[in-house]
């Protein structure tokens, strides 16, 4: 831990509005924390010795738990480790996880109020948060689906996503390419299972499944070669 602090160490950080201690009080020089924030004020962890209210002219306070509620967007989507409320003080930092249910996926952390926590890392299930004053932490969950692409006829064309099964998100909608075979036109969409296509019509559209799984065909038809009807004289005919 932190046994002492230099002189003016800390002078002129304007945005520094706290300093915790956890453990007893460090030897301090003077000036450390002049001109800081307005409002600067001193944590320190309630049973560890040598601090005063002043300290060293500084406002001075024993630190009192603030409560994180840690939770996920639907129950039945994942779960959240911790889960509920956890006391946790000014400053400190507390590790949360989230892990999706079956057919759902993490998307990422909220918090409200936002300037009461902060993420360390919103996109990441495993991640750490910074409290500064009561918040609740949220998981958001997404349920996933299967899209299986495939090509009509086959030597018709190439489909983007490639042929197959994919896995993507309910109610996101992603992007379908039809690609055409010399020879081939691409004659539409058709689709089976809960999908809405953008426009059936275009080689280049969306999808949005609405459901747990859809077939998407890209339709190819060939291509028409205009006949060349060929005619010469007879020059022998008189």
């Amino acid at each position: 831990g932190i046994t002492s602090i230099g002189y003016s160490a800390f002078i002129n950080c304007f945005n520094l509005s706290v300093a915790n201690f956890f453990g007893n009080a460090p030897n301090m020089a003077n000036h450390v924390f002049d001109s800081c924030a307005g409002d600067f004020r001193v944590y320190y962890n309630n049973g560890k010795t040598g601090f005063t209210n002043p300290w060293h002219g500084y406002r001075c306070l024993p630190m009192l738990p603030k409560k994180l509620f840690v939770k996920s967007s639907y129950e039945s989507e994942g779960s959240t480790t911790p889960s509920g409320q956890v006391d946790i003080f000014t400053g400190m930092s507390t590790n949360i996880s989230a892990t999706p249910a079956i057919d759902c996926q993490f998307l990422k952390w909220t918090a409200y109020p936002t300037y009461n926590v902060r993420i360390i890392n919103s996109d990441s299930p495993s991640t750490s948060v910074l409290s500064y004053n009561d918040a609740t932490v949220t998981a958001v969950f997404v349920k996933t689906a299967t899209i299986t692409m495939k090509s009509s006829p086959i030597e018709g064309g190439a489909t983007s996503p490639a042929t197959g099964a994919h896995e993507t998100q309910v109610g996101v909608s992603i992007s379908i390419t039809a690609n055409p075979t010399a020879g081939y036109l691409f004659s539409g969409w058709t689709a089976e299972g809960t999908v809405t296509i953008a426009d059936p019509r275009l080689s280049e559209t969306t999808a949005e499944i609405t459901g747990t799984a859809a077939t998407v065909t890209a339709n190819f038809k060939p291509e028409k070669i205009p006949a060349v009807l060929t005619m010469a004289a007879d020059t022998d005919i008189g």
